[in-house]
């Protein structure tokens, strides 16, 4: 795993977990936007309370109108405001274990129409 990747994790591993609601899985998300030195632009989690214009405006292209809740990628490249090449993204099951954190189809829209140039997720 990349060092960044690792330190990412290491990260969300301190953070409160988030409560099951009913019978949904809900998971810790954590997103890093990097410009093309490396250097750090912004870092946010995943919401499953905060919505925003921009998130839901990629909801409802992706086909996923209920998907309004701020994801971690999208809060990240609103909080970046500047050209970020690289995005980290991380998630953890509630054992504090990496899993898959491929950006849905909401969130890889919004990474394609930023321009990110590199995704490196767990």
């Amino acid at each position: 795993m990349n060092s960044k990747l690792e330190k990412l994790v290491e990260e969300l591993r301190r953070m409160p977990p988030i409560e099951q609601v009913g019978n949904y899985k809900r998971y810790r998300v954590i997103a890093r936007a990097l410009d093309k030195k490396g250097r750090v632009l912004a870092t946010r989690t995943n919401s499953y309370t905060q919505t925003h214009p921009v998130q839901k405006g990629f909801a409802i292209r992706a086909g996923r109108p209920q998907g309004e809740f701020l994801h971690a990628e999208i809060s990240c490249l609103l909080a970046a405001r500047a050209d970020v090449h690289t995005l980290l993204i991380a998630r953890i099951s509630k054992d504090g274990i990496p899993v898959p954190a491929k950006p849905c189809e909401i969130c890889t829209l919004a990474i394609m129409e930023y321009g990110v140039k590199e995704i490196i997720h767990t």
